[in-house]
Formats: C-alpha cells, structure tokens, sequence
C-alpha cells in the first residue's frame, strides 16, 4: 500500500526511529515500524489481518471510517483509508469490507492511546 501522514510530525515519527524512541517505549517503537512493514506490504487493506498482532479493526463513534492497527498495550496506530484519488471513502455508498478490498492508499493519521 501507499502510506501518505496527515502532518510532518506523524511523518517523522514513522519515518525516523530516533524521534519514536524520544517520545515513546523502544518496544512501541519496534511494533510501529513492524506494523509500517506490514502495511507497505500490503496490496490492500484487507490483507492486514483482524486477527493479533496486528488487528486491523474499523472504527466507531467520532473515528467512524477510519481503521487502527494494534502497537503495544493500549497504543494503536489510527489509519485512515483513501480511494484512489486521495478522498476519503463514501461511507454510505460502500460497505467496510468493500473499502478493505479496495483501498491501496492510506494516511497514518496518530498514534494513540486508546481511552484517553
């Protein structure tokens, strides 16, 4: 998949390993750029599984239409799928399972804690 950042500063947290390990745990920072590995790998989206160690999940609530994959403990990597042209998916014209068939862009949005 093509990976896009939504700032320079979640750029360079998923582009430079020194600046991950200044603001989080060395382990959250092997799991980041694990999961980065596994998403440049990825043709589409559904080929993250749903399943540990990654867990590719769609979002509810406020975050509906995004997805976020499983770092360390509390921490996820939120996602947010594009079509081809840089836009955000229609959510009422296409189901989640045919925006994970489809998508091939994403942008790394945060890494966050989840609950807080």
């Amino acid at each position: 998949m093509n990976i896009g950042f939504k700032n320079n500063k979640i750029k360079k947290l998923c582009t430079k390993p020194t600046s991950v390990k200044k603001e989080y745990t060395i382990e959250l920072s092997k799991k980041l750029y694990m999961r980065l590995d596994s998403l440049r790998a990825a043709l589409t989206l559904s080929d993250i599984p749903p399943i540990s160690p990654d867990r590719c999940h769609d979002l509810k609530g406020d975050l509906k239409g995004f997805f976020a994959v499983d770092l360390e403990g509390r921490y996820r990597l939120i996602i947010k799928p594009v079509d081809k042209n840089g836009n955000s998916w229609n959510l009422k014209k296409y189901n989640i399972n045919y925006i994970k068939n489809n998508t091939v862009n994403i942008i790394i949005c945060e890494i966050s804690k989840h609950y807080e």
